[in-house]
Protein backbone atom coordinates (compact mmCIF):
# COMPACT_ATOMS: atom_id res chain seq x y z
CA UNK A 1 0.00 0.00 0.00
CA UNK A 2 1.45 3.34 -1.09
CA UNK A 3 1.82 6.05 1.60
CA UNK A 4 -0.52 9.06 1.27
CA UNK A 5 1.45 11.55 3.43
CA UNK A 6 4.89 12.98 2.66
CA UNK A 7 7.18 15.63 4.06
CA UNK A 8 8.01 18.92 2.32
CA UNK A 9 11.37 20.69 2.70
CA UNK A 10 12.65 24.12 1.68
CA UNK A 11 14.42 23.88 -1.68
CA UNK A 12 16.87 26.74 -1.04
CA UNK A 13 18.15 29.06 1.69
CA UNK A 14 15.47 31.64 2.49
CA UNK A 15 15.53 34.98 4.33
CA UNK A 16 12.08 36.20 5.43
CA UNK A 17 12.02 39.99 6.12
CA UNK A 18 10.22 41.25 9.24
CA UNK A 19 6.48 41.81 8.90
CA UNK A 20 6.46 40.33 5.39
CA UNK A 21 4.98 37.45 3.43
CA UNK A 22 6.84 35.53 0.72
CA UNK A 23 6.38 32.42 -1.40
CA UNK A 24 9.30 29.97 -1.42
CA UNK A 25 9.81 26.78 -3.43
CA UNK A 26 9.55 23.46 -1.63
CA UNK A 27 10.37 19.89 -2.60
CA UNK A 28 9.05 16.45 -1.68
CA UNK A 29 11.39 14.53 0.62
CA UNK A 30 9.65 11.13 0.73
CA UNK A 31 8.91 8.93 -2.27
CA UNK A 32 5.21 9.19 -2.87
CA UNK A 33 3.41 8.23 -6.04
CA UNK A 34 -0.06 8.80 -7.49
CA UNK A 35 -0.72 12.09 -5.68
CA UNK A 36 -2.60 14.33 -8.09
CA UNK A 37 -3.76 16.86 -5.50
CA UNK A 38 -2.41 17.33 -2.00
CA UNK A 39 -3.24 19.40 1.08
CA UNK A 40 -0.16 21.18 2.44
CA UNK A 41 -0.06 22.12 6.13
CA UNK A 42 2.72 23.37 8.41
CA UNK A 43 4.71 21.15 10.75
CA UNK A 44 4.30 22.27 14.36
CA UNK A 45 8.01 21.81 15.09
CA UNK A 46 8.93 24.23 12.28
CA UNK A 47 6.43 26.85 13.50
CA UNK A 48 7.68 26.68 17.11
CA UNK A 49 11.36 26.83 16.14
CA UNK A 50 11.22 29.66 13.59
CA UNK A 51 8.11 31.59 14.64
CA UNK A 52 6.93 31.66 11.02
CA UNK A 53 3.40 30.95 9.90
CA UNK A 54 2.54 28.97 6.80
CA UNK A 55 -0.74 28.98 4.91
CA UNK A 56 -2.63 25.79 4.16
CA UNK A 57 -3.35 25.13 0.53
CA UNK A 58 -4.13 22.66 -2.23
CA UNK A 59 -1.27 21.97 -4.64
CA UNK A 60 -0.59 19.74 -7.63
CA UNK A 61 2.94 18.29 -7.38
CA UNK A 62 3.25 17.60 -11.10
CA UNK A 63 6.57 19.40 -11.70
CA UNK A 64 8.06 18.55 -8.30
CA UNK A 65 7.95 22.15 -6.96
CA UNK A 66 5.61 22.87 -4.05
CA UNK A 67 4.92 26.60 -3.44
CA UNK A 68 4.96 27.43 0.29
CA UNK A 69 3.57 30.73 1.54
CA UNK A 70 5.45 31.90 4.65
CA UNK A 71 4.64 34.89 6.86
CA UNK A 72 6.89 36.60 9.40
CA UNK A 73 4.87 38.61 11.94
CA UNK A 74 7.88 39.53 14.09
CA UNK A 75 10.14 42.56 13.77
CA UNK A 76 13.26 40.46 13.16
CA UNK A 77 14.70 38.78 10.09
CA UNK A 78 14.17 35.02 10.01
CA UNK A 79 16.58 32.71 8.15
CA UNK A 80 15.59 29.21 7.03
CA UNK A 81 18.25 26.86 5.70
CA UNK A 82 17.92 24.58 2.73
CA UNK A 83 16.35 21.09 3.28
CA UNK A 84 14.55 22.22 6.46
CA UNK A 85 11.39 20.16 6.96
CA UNK A 86 8.63 22.74 6.78
CA UNK A 87 5.32 21.07 5.98
CA UNK A 88 3.55 17.84 5.26
CA UNK A 89 1.35 17.02 2.29
CA UNK A 90 -1.59 14.65 2.40
CA UNK A 91 -3.25 13.13 -0.62
CA UNK A 92 -6.73 14.49 -1.36
CA UNK A 93 -9.23 12.82 -3.66
CA UNK A 94 -10.91 15.06 -6.22
CA UNK A 95 -14.33 14.04 -4.96
CA UNK A 96 -13.38 15.35 -1.52
CA UNK A 97 -12.75 18.87 -2.86
CA UNK A 98 -16.04 20.64 -2.41
CA UNK A 99 -17.02 24.25 -1.95
CA UNK A 100 -18.87 24.87 1.27
CA UNK A 101 -22.14 26.71 1.00
CA UNK A 102 -20.95 29.00 3.77
CA UNK A 103 -18.14 30.24 1.48
CA UNK A 104 -20.60 31.34 -1.21
CA UNK A 105 -22.24 34.73 -0.91
CA UNK A 106 -26.01 34.09 -1.00
CA UNK A 107 -26.61 37.59 -2.27
CA UNK A 108 -24.34 36.84 -5.20
CA UNK A 109 -26.20 33.59 -6.00
CA UNK A 110 -29.51 35.41 -5.94
CA UNK A 111 -28.20 38.12 -8.26
CA UNK A 112 -26.96 35.68 -10.94
CA UNK A 113 -28.85 36.57 -14.10
CA UNK A 114 -27.53 34.98 -17.28
CA UNK A 115 -30.03 36.95 -19.34
CA UNK A 116 -27.82 40.08 -19.03
CA UNK A 117 -25.69 40.68 -22.06
CA UNK A 118 -21.93 40.28 -21.64
CA UNK A 119 -20.08 43.48 -22.60
CA UNK A 120 -18.18 43.35 -25.87
CA UNK A 121 -14.79 44.03 -24.30
CA UNK A 122 -15.22 41.01 -21.99
CA UNK A 123 -16.23 38.44 -24.61
CA UNK A 124 -12.65 37.41 -25.43
CA UNK A 125 -11.78 37.13 -21.74
CA UNK A 126 -14.83 34.96 -21.11
CA UNK A 127 -14.11 32.64 -24.04
CA UNK A 128 -10.45 32.13 -23.12
CA UNK A 129 -11.13 31.59 -19.41
CA UNK A 130 -14.18 29.32 -19.56
CA UNK A 131 -12.75 26.49 -21.67
CA UNK A 132 -12.29 24.13 -18.71
CA UNK A 133 -15.48 25.10 -16.85
CA UNK A 134 -18.78 23.23 -16.76
CA UNK A 135 -22.07 24.90 -17.61
CA UNK A 136 -22.88 25.90 -14.04
CA UNK A 137 -19.42 27.40 -13.55
CA UNK A 138 -19.70 29.24 -16.86
CA UNK A 139 -22.95 30.85 -15.71
CA UNK A 140 -21.38 31.92 -12.44
CA UNK A 141 -18.30 33.25 -14.22
CA UNK A 142 -20.40 35.23 -16.70
CA UNK A 143 -22.48 36.70 -13.88
CA UNK A 144 -19.27 37.69 -12.09
CA UNK A 145 -17.97 39.49 -15.19
CA UNK A 146 -21.26 41.28 -15.73
CA UNK A 147 -21.47 42.39 -12.10
CA UNK A 148 -17.92 43.81 -12.03
CA UNK A 149 -17.63 44.94 -15.65
CA UNK A 150 -16.57 48.42 -14.55
CA UNK A 151 -13.32 46.96 -13.18
CA UNK A 152 -12.14 46.03 -16.69
CA UNK A 153 -10.79 48.54 -19.19
CA UNK A 154 -12.53 48.79 -22.54
CA UNK A 155 -9.40 49.75 -24.49
CA UNK A 156 -5.71 50.51 -23.80
CA UNK A 157 -6.59 54.15 -23.07
CA UNK A 158 -9.36 53.32 -20.59
CA UNK A 159 -7.09 52.73 -17.60
CA UNK A 160 -8.45 55.25 -15.11
CA UNK A 161 -6.64 57.13 -12.34
CA UNK A 162 -6.36 56.11 -8.72
CA UNK A 163 -7.37 58.51 -5.96
CA UNK A 164 -5.99 56.44 -3.09
CA UNK A 165 -2.40 57.68 -3.23
CA UNK A 166 -0.31 60.52 -4.70
CA UNK A 167 3.21 60.16 -5.97
CA UNK A 168 5.94 62.27 -4.34
CA UNK A 169 9.37 62.89 -5.90
CA UNK A 170 11.72 63.51 -2.98
CA UNK A 171 14.99 65.08 -4.16
CA UNK A 172 15.93 66.70 -0.87
CA UNK A 173 18.02 69.86 -1.28
CA UNK A 174 19.37 68.89 -4.71
CA UNK A 175 19.71 71.65 -7.29
CA UNK A 176 17.25 71.46 -10.21
CA UNK A 177 18.36 69.72 -13.39
CA UNK A 178 17.54 71.25 -16.76
CA UNK A 179 18.55 69.22 -19.81
CA UNK A 180 18.00 70.96 -23.18
CA UNK A 181 15.59 69.26 -25.58
CA UNK A 182 17.13 66.90 -28.10
CA UNK A 183 16.66 67.43 -31.80
CA UNK A 184 14.12 65.03 -33.24
CA UNK A 185 14.16 63.80 -36.84
CA UNK A 186 11.84 65.80 -39.04
CA UNK A 187 9.95 62.64 -39.94
CA UNK A 188 9.12 62.02 -36.25
CA UNK A 189 8.16 65.54 -35.21
CA UNK A 190 4.54 65.00 -36.19
CA UNK A 191 4.38 61.77 -34.19
CA UNK A 192 5.79 63.50 -31.10
CA UNK A 193 3.33 66.38 -31.42
CA UNK A 194 0.38 64.00 -31.87
CA UNK A 195 1.45 62.00 -28.79
CA UNK A 196 1.70 65.16 -26.68
CA UNK A 197 -1.69 66.37 -27.82
CA UNK A 198 -3.17 62.94 -27.09
CA UNK A 199 -1.72 62.90 -23.55
CA UNK A 200 -3.01 66.42 -22.97
CA UNK A 201 -6.45 65.35 -24.21
CA UNK A 202 -6.43 62.41 -21.75
CA UNK A 203 -5.44 64.76 -18.87
CA UNK A 204 -2.07 63.06 -18.37
CA UNK A 205 -0.01 66.22 -18.98
CA UNK A 206 -0.70 69.95 -19.04
CA UNK A 207 1.34 73.15 -19.59
CA UNK A 208 3.76 73.83 -16.77
CA UNK A 209 6.85 75.78 -15.85
CA UNK A 210 9.74 75.28 -13.46
CA UNK A 211 13.50 74.89 -13.17
CA UNK A 212 13.38 71.16 -13.96
CA UNK A 213 13.27 69.95 -17.56
CA UNK A 214 14.02 66.63 -19.26
CA UNK A 215 14.16 65.77 -22.98
CA UNK A 216 11.85 63.53 -24.95
CA UNK A 217 13.38 60.40 -26.50
CA UNK A 218 11.68 58.46 -29.30
CA UNK A 219 12.54 54.75 -29.24
CA UNK A 220 12.12 52.94 -32.56
CA UNK A 221 12.61 49.31 -31.44
CA UNK A 222 10.51 47.23 -31.57
CA UNK A 223 8.01 49.98 -32.35
CA UNK A 224 8.00 53.76 -32.09
CA UNK A 225 7.50 54.72 -28.45
CA UNK A 226 7.35 58.11 -26.71
CA UNK A 227 9.64 58.20 -23.66
CA UNK A 228 11.28 60.81 -21.39
CA UNK A 229 14.89 60.66 -20.20
CA UNK A 230 14.43 60.87 -16.40
CA UNK A 231 17.81 59.30 -15.53
CA UNK A 232 19.12 62.50 -13.96
CA UNK A 233 15.99 62.83 -11.82
CA UNK A 234 16.11 59.17 -10.78
CA UNK A 235 19.71 59.60 -9.64
CA UNK A 236 18.72 62.44 -7.26
CA UNK A 237 15.50 60.89 -5.98
CA UNK A 238 15.47 59.20 -2.59
CA UNK A 239 14.19 55.66 -3.20
CA UNK A 240 11.46 54.06 -1.10
CA UNK A 241 12.17 50.56 0.20
CA UNK A 242 9.39 47.99 -0.10
CA UNK A 243 9.47 44.20 0.61
CA UNK A 244 8.96 43.24 -3.03
CA UNK A 245 8.64 39.51 -3.78
CA UNK A 246 11.29 37.71 -5.79
CA UNK A 247 10.42 37.11 -9.42
CA UNK A 248 10.99 33.36 -9.12
CA UNK A 249 8.59 33.28 -6.16
CA UNK A 250 5.94 34.99 -8.24
CA UNK A 251 6.43 32.58 -11.13
CA UNK A 252 6.24 29.59 -8.78
CA UNK A 253 2.96 30.91 -7.41
CA UNK A 254 1.58 30.82 -10.97
CA UNK A 255 2.55 27.18 -11.48
CA UNK A 256 -0.28 25.19 -12.97
CA UNK A 257 -2.13 28.28 -14.23
CA UNK A 258 -2.89 28.92 -17.87
CA UNK A 259 -0.30 30.90 -19.83
CA UNK A 260 -0.94 34.63 -19.65
CA UNK A 261 0.77 37.19 -21.91
CA UNK A 262 1.56 40.16 -19.66
CA UNK A 263 3.99 41.87 -22.04
CA UNK A 264 1.22 43.91 -23.63
CA UNK A 265 0.07 45.13 -20.24
CA UNK A 266 3.61 46.09 -19.20
CA UNK A 267 4.27 48.01 -22.43
CA UNK A 268 0.82 49.52 -22.64
CA UNK A 269 1.15 53.31 -23.02
CA UNK A 270 -0.12 55.27 -20.06
CA UNK A 271 0.11 52.48 -17.47
CA UNK A 272 2.77 54.41 -15.56
CA UNK A 273 0.90 57.72 -15.63
CA UNK A 274 -2.22 56.73 -13.71
CA UNK A 275 -0.99 57.82 -10.27
CA UNK A 276 -1.47 61.55 -9.60
CA UNK A 277 1.56 63.61 -8.58
CA UNK A 278 1.52 66.00 -5.62
CA UNK A 279 1.70 69.70 -6.47
CA UNK A 280 5.21 70.09 -5.00
CA UNK A 281 6.62 67.44 -7.38
CA UNK A 282 4.86 68.40 -10.61
CA UNK A 283 7.56 70.80 -11.79
CA UNK A 284 10.11 67.95 -11.55
CA UNK A 285 8.24 66.02 -14.24
CA UNK A 286 8.68 68.70 -16.92
CA UNK A 287 9.35 67.41 -20.42
CA UNK A 288 10.56 69.54 -23.33
CA UNK A 289 10.43 68.99 -27.07
CA UNK A 290 12.32 71.33 -29.39
CA UNK A 291 10.24 73.04 -32.11
CA UNK A 292 7.13 71.00 -31.35
CA UNK A 293 5.30 72.23 -28.27
CA UNK A 294 5.68 74.12 -25.05
CA UNK A 295 7.04 72.59 -21.87
CA UNK A 296 4.59 70.12 -20.35
CA UNK A 297 4.20 68.73 -16.85
CA UNK A 298 1.93 66.39 -14.93
CA UNK A 299 -1.68 67.45 -14.61
CA UNK A 300 -2.60 69.68 -11.71
CA UNK A 301 -0.35 72.70 -12.29
CA UNK A 302 -2.46 75.86 -11.98
CA UNK A 303 -1.91 77.81 -15.20
CA UNK A 304 -5.38 79.28 -15.59
CA UNK A 305 -6.40 82.79 -14.60
CA UNK A 306 -9.20 83.13 -12.04
CA UNK A 307 -12.52 84.37 -13.29
CA UNK A 308 -13.38 88.04 -12.91
CA UNK A 309 -15.72 89.59 -10.43
CA UNK A 310 -16.10 93.23 -9.41
CA UNK A 311 -13.38 95.57 -10.60
CA UNK A 312 -11.29 93.87 -13.27
CA UNK A 313 -8.56 94.49 -15.76
CA UNK A 314 -7.17 92.55 -18.74
CA UNK A 315 -3.84 90.86 -19.29
CA UNK A 316 -3.66 91.45 -23.01
CA UNK A 317 -0.14 92.72 -23.77
CA UNK A 318 0.57 92.27 -27.46
CA UNK A 319 -1.34 89.01 -27.77
CA UNK A 320 -4.78 88.20 -29.07
CA UNK A 321 -5.71 86.46 -25.84
CA UNK A 322 -7.89 88.40 -23.38
CA UNK A 323 -9.26 87.16 -20.11
CA UNK A 324 -10.79 89.16 -17.28
CA UNK A 325 -9.34 88.70 -13.83
CA UNK A 326 -10.34 90.18 -10.50
CA UNK A 327 -7.21 92.03 -9.50
CA UNK A 328 -8.86 93.47 -6.41
CA UNK A 329 -9.68 90.02 -5.02
CA UNK A 330 -6.28 88.60 -5.94
CA UNK A 331 -4.48 91.52 -4.27
CA UNK A 332 -6.53 91.02 -1.11
CA UNK A 333 -5.69 87.29 -1.01
CA UNK A 334 -1.96 87.76 -1.66
CA UNK A 335 -0.03 87.25 1.63
CA UNK A 336 2.26 90.27 1.01
CA UNK A 337 0.23 92.68 -1.11
CA UNK A 338 -2.86 91.83 0.96
CA UNK A 339 -1.25 93.38 4.04
CA UNK A 340 -0.42 96.53 2.08
CA UNK A 341 -4.00 96.53 0.78
CA UNK A 342 -5.33 96.65 4.37
CA UNK A 343 -3.01 99.51 5.27
CA UNK A 344 -4.14 101.54 2.28
CA UNK A 345 -7.80 100.91 3.09
CA UNK A 346 -7.21 102.17 6.62
CA UNK A 347 -5.26 105.13 5.26
CA UNK A 348 -2.61 104.77 7.95
CA UNK A 349 1.07 104.03 7.33
CA UNK A 350 2.45 101.80 10.11
CA UNK A 351 5.59 102.68 12.01
CA UNK A 352 8.92 101.15 11.09
CA UNK A 353 9.12 99.06 14.26
CA UNK A 354 5.87 97.36 13.19
CA UNK A 355 7.29 96.51 9.75
CA UNK A 356 10.95 95.74 10.48
CA UNK A 357 10.27 92.08 11.26
CA UNK A 358 8.29 91.56 8.01
CA UNK A 359 9.54 90.21 4.66
CA UNK A 360 11.87 92.16 2.38
CA UNK A 361 9.10 92.55 -0.20
CA UNK A 362 6.67 94.12 2.28
CA UNK A 363 9.36 96.50 3.56
CA UNK A 364 10.10 97.49 -0.04
CA UNK A 365 6.43 98.40 -0.61
CA UNK A 366 6.39 100.25 2.74
CA UNK A 367 9.34 102.41 1.60
CA UNK A 368 7.35 103.38 -1.53
CA UNK A 369 4.23 104.33 0.42
CA UNK A 370 3.78 107.70 -1.28
CA UNK A 371 4.11 106.32 -4.82
CA UNK A 372 1.61 103.47 -4.24
CA UNK A 373 -2.02 104.55 -4.52
CA UNK A 374 -5.38 102.79 -4.63
CA UNK A 375 -7.78 103.37 -7.51
CA UNK A 376 -11.04 101.45 -7.85
CA UNK A 377 -9.91 99.05 -5.10
CA UNK A 378 -6.74 98.19 -7.05
CA UNK A 379 -3.21 99.07 -5.94
CA UNK A 380 -1.00 100.90 -8.46
CA UNK A 381 2.54 102.21 -8.34
CA UNK A 382 3.15 105.60 -9.92
CA UNK A 383 6.31 105.66 -12.05
CA UNK A 384 7.67 108.70 -13.86
CA UNK A 385 10.87 109.36 -15.77
CA UNK A 386 13.60 111.80 -14.72
CA UNK A 387 12.08 114.74 -16.61
CA UNK A 388 8.52 114.02 -15.47
CA UNK A 389 7.29 113.94 -19.05
CA UNK A 390 6.00 110.38 -18.82
CA UNK A 391 3.93 108.79 -16.06
CA UNK A 392 3.00 105.08 -15.93
CA UNK A 393 0.54 103.56 -13.46
CA UNK A 394 1.84 100.04 -12.81
CA UNK A 395 -0.45 97.42 -11.27
CA UNK A 396 0.99 95.70 -8.20
CA UNK A 397 0.69 92.16 -9.55
CA UNK A 398 0.00 89.36 -7.01
CA UNK A 399 2.30 86.33 -6.99
CA UNK A 400 -0.36 84.00 -8.42
CA UNK A 401 -0.60 86.06 -11.64
CA UNK A 402 3.09 86.74 -12.29
CA UNK A 403 3.69 83.52 -14.17
CA UNK A 404 0.72 84.24 -16.41
CA UNK A 405 1.98 87.76 -17.17
CA UNK A 406 5.41 86.40 -18.09
CA UNK A 407 3.82 83.83 -20.36
CA UNK A 408 1.70 86.38 -22.22
CA UNK A 409 4.44 88.98 -22.64
CA UNK A 410 7.25 86.61 -23.56
CA UNK A 411 6.03 83.17 -24.66
CA UNK A 412 2.91 84.13 -26.61
CA UNK A 413 3.21 83.90 -30.44
CA UNK A 414 2.78 87.67 -30.82
CA UNK A 415 5.38 88.44 -28.13
CA UNK A 416 8.24 87.01 -30.14
CA UNK A 417 10.35 85.61 -27.27
CA UNK A 418 12.20 88.90 -26.83
CA UNK A 419 15.31 89.33 -24.71
CA UNK A 420 15.58 90.40 -21.08
CA UNK A 421 15.63 94.17 -21.67
CA UNK A 422 12.67 94.30 -24.06
CA UNK A 423 10.57 91.86 -22.04
CA UNK A 424 11.33 93.85 -18.90
CA UNK A 425 10.29 97.07 -20.63
CA UNK A 426 6.98 95.53 -21.74
CA UNK A 427 6.22 94.35 -18.22
CA UNK A 428 7.11 97.68 -16.62
CA UNK A 429 4.66 99.43 -18.91
CA UNK A 430 1.88 97.46 -17.22
CA UNK A 431 2.86 95.80 -13.94
CA UNK A 432 5.27 95.93 -11.02
CA UNK A 433 6.32 93.59 -8.23
CA UNK A 434 9.37 93.19 -6.04
CA UNK A 435 12.10 91.21 -7.83
CA UNK A 436 10.67 91.83 -11.31
CA UNK A 437 14.05 91.85 -13.06
CA UNK A 438 15.19 88.70 -11.28
CA UNK A 439 12.04 86.82 -12.29
CA UNK A 440 12.34 87.96 -15.92
CA UNK A 441 15.97 86.86 -16.14
CA UNK A 442 15.15 83.49 -14.62
CA UNK A 443 12.13 83.00 -16.90
CA UNK A 444 14.02 83.73 -20.11
CA UNK A 445 17.03 81.62 -19.12
CA UNK A 446 14.69 78.64 -18.63
CA UNK A 447 12.62 79.21 -21.80
CA UNK A 448 12.83 76.15 -24.05
CA UNK A 449 12.18 78.04 -27.29
CA UNK A 450 14.90 80.60 -26.52
CA UNK A 451 17.36 77.87 -25.59
CA UNK A 452 16.74 76.05 -28.88
CA UNK A 453 17.12 79.04 -31.20
CA UNK A 454 19.24 81.72 -29.54
CA UNK A 455 23.01 81.58 -29.33
CA UNK A 456 24.97 82.57 -26.22
CA UNK A 457 25.64 86.31 -25.99
CA UNK A 458 29.34 85.81 -25.24
CA UNK A 459 31.46 83.32 -27.12
CA UNK A 460 33.77 81.30 -24.89
CA UNK A 461 37.46 82.26 -25.08
CA UNK A 462 40.48 80.48 -23.76
CA UNK A 463 42.09 82.33 -20.82
CA UNK A 464 45.53 83.90 -21.24
CA UNK A 465 48.46 82.03 -19.72
CA UNK A 466 51.95 82.94 -18.53
CA UNK A 467 54.92 81.27 -20.25
CA UNK A 468 57.86 80.65 -17.93
CA UNK A 469 61.45 80.71 -19.29
CA UNK A 470 64.66 79.69 -17.54
CA UNK A 471 67.67 80.72 -19.69
CA UNK A 472 68.46 83.59 -22.09
CA UNK A 473 67.40 83.21 -25.70
CA UNK A 474 65.01 80.36 -24.82
CA UNK A 475 62.04 82.35 -26.12
CA UNK A 476 62.07 85.48 -28.33
CA UNK A 477 59.33 87.93 -29.20
CA UNK A 478 59.45 89.38 -32.74
CA UNK A 479 57.20 92.09 -34.16
CA UNK A 480 57.28 94.09 -37.40
CA UNK A 481 55.89 97.61 -37.69
CA UNK A 482 55.44 99.83 -40.72
CA UNK A 483 55.39 100.80 -43.52
CA UNK A 484 57.20 104.08 -42.90
CA UNK A 485 58.53 106.61 -45.47
CA UNK A 486 61.40 105.06 -47.35
CA UNK A 487 64.83 105.94 -45.89
CA UNK A 488 68.03 106.74 -47.80
CA UNK A 489 69.02 103.07 -47.56
CA UNK A 490 65.62 101.93 -48.92
CA UNK A 491 64.21 100.67 -45.57
CA UNK A 492 60.43 101.02 -44.85
CA UNK A 493 59.86 98.64 -41.87
CA UNK A 494 61.26 98.13 -38.39
CA UNK A 495 61.59 94.70 -36.79
CA UNK A 496 61.73 94.59 -32.95
CA UNK A 497 63.26 91.57 -31.18
CA UNK A 498 63.06 91.02 -27.38
CA UNK A 499 64.36 88.22 -25.14
CA UNK A 500 61.80 86.94 -22.61
CA UNK A 501 64.37 86.10 -19.94
CA UNK A 502 66.73 89.12 -19.97
CA UNK A 503 64.20 91.60 -21.43
CA UNK A 504 66.97 92.75 -23.88
CA UNK A 505 65.35 94.53 -26.86
CA UNK A 506 66.83 95.58 -30.23
CA UNK A 507 65.29 97.19 -33.32
CA UNK A 508 66.46 96.82 -36.94
CA UNK A 509 65.42 98.61 -40.12
CA UNK A 510 64.43 96.35 -43.04
CA UNK A 511 63.24 96.94 -46.57
CA UNK A 512 60.17 94.63 -46.45
CA UNK A 513 58.51 91.98 -44.27
CA UNK A 514 59.76 89.01 -46.26
CA UNK A 515 61.73 86.24 -44.67
CA UNK A 516 64.91 87.09 -46.57
CA UNK A 517 65.16 90.43 -44.78
CA UNK A 518 63.84 89.39 -41.34
CA UNK A 519 66.02 86.30 -40.89
CA UNK A 520 69.44 88.00 -41.11
CA UNK A 521 68.31 90.61 -38.61
CA UNK A 522 67.11 87.97 -36.20
CA UNK A 523 70.28 86.02 -36.48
Amino acid sequence: MQPTICRIAIAQDVIVPPEAEIIVPGKIVDSVVNIETGMVSAVSKFVKKTGLLMAHGLVKPENGVIPLRLMNLTNKICKVKKNTITAKMENVENKEIQISEQDIDPVFLNNINTSDELPVHLVELYENSSKNLNEEEKCQFMALLIKYQDAFSKDPKDIGTTNLVEHTIDTGDARPIRIPPRRLPFSKLKMAEEEILEMAKRDIIEPGYGPWSFPVVLITQPKLRFTIDYRGLNFLTYKDSYPLPRIDDTLDALSGANTVDISKQIESPGNLSKIPVVDESKSKNNLSVCAVTRSQTKKGDNSEIPGSSGSSTKLTGETNFEKDISLSDEQRQDPIIGQLFKWKLDGHRPEWQDVSASTVELKHYWSKWDSIVMKNNILYQKWENDTGSRIVWQVLLPAILRKTALEYLHNAPSSGHLGIKKTLAKLRDRYFWYGLRRDVEYWIKNCDACSCRKRPIKKPKAPLKLYSVGVPMERLAIDVTGPFPRSHHGNRYIVVIADYFTKWTQAFAIKDQGGSHCSPSAS
